[in-house]
């Protein structure tokens, strides 16, 4: 049972405007990765965490494909709509991502504080 309907939603957010507003970046724009069950990223998780050269304004395909394969190995174990998995960055070092399914029927990846 649903305590929410469609009648009682307020303000939508779409992961179309989150990618124009910058929020999200688009993962299948990238050609090699459009294969993933992992669509959008934060634009946060990618500038901080070493998956853009932000002094080039580019993305780090490898360092991308990279995080997909760590969370896609995590995510082949059940069929759930939420993850919270341990990871390893470009840089060596640890952290936590979140892993959830948007409206789209793929995946976005965050860190925790961009939940």
């Amino acid at each position: 049972m649903s305590f929410f309907s469609d009648a009682d939603v307020i303000f939508k957010y779409t992961s179309n405007q989150a990618v124009e507003d910058g929020i999200l970046t688009d993962l299948f724009q990238i050609p090699s990765l459009r294969n993933s069950r992992i669509n959008l990223a934060t634009t946060n998780l990618l500038q901080s965490k070493g998956y853009m050269n932000l002094e080039a304004g580019t993305v780090l395909t490898q360092n991308i494909r990279d995080l997909l394969i760590q969370c896609l190995k995590k995510m082949s174990k059940t069929k759930d709509t939420f993850y919270n998995v341990s990871i390893e960055f470009p840089d060596g070092s640890r952290g936590k991502v979140f892993i959830a399914e948007n409206e789209t029927g793929y995946f976005t990846v965050m860190l925790p504080e961009d939940n």
